[in-house]
């Protein structure tokens, strides 16, 4: 489920994590703190790979949006999801 998010609040990375680049379009991350290994493939992989640098929301949805063939209305959809679920698993922050 999406959680609410402004289009100008930032996303960044959680700083206790490590991660290796599987492919293009995958990445495996491990955050230490939590002893738990994570993989994200495709447009998720893009999602952290967009995250090497805070960034708000809306510019976050944008870039996605000139690089896929999605409405906005669903890329901010997926995209909520997505960092939803990458929050509840202390992946991300939001400010």
């Amino acid at each position: 489920m999406p959680f609410a998010i402004e289009n100008q609040q930032i996303i960044s990375r959680a700083v206790d994590l490590s991660q290796a680049n599987l492919s293009a379009d995958s990445v495996a991350l491990l955050s230490a703190d939590h002893a738990k290994y994570f993989g994200l493939e495709g447009p998720a992989a893009r999602i952290w790979q967009l995250l090497a640098k805070p960034i708000t929301f809306q510019a976050l949805v944008q870039l996605l949006l000139e690089e896929y063939q999605v409405d906005e209305s669903r890329c901010r959809d997926e995209v909520g999801r997505v960092l939803a679920e990458m929050r509840a698993e202390g992946l991300i922050k939001v400010s």
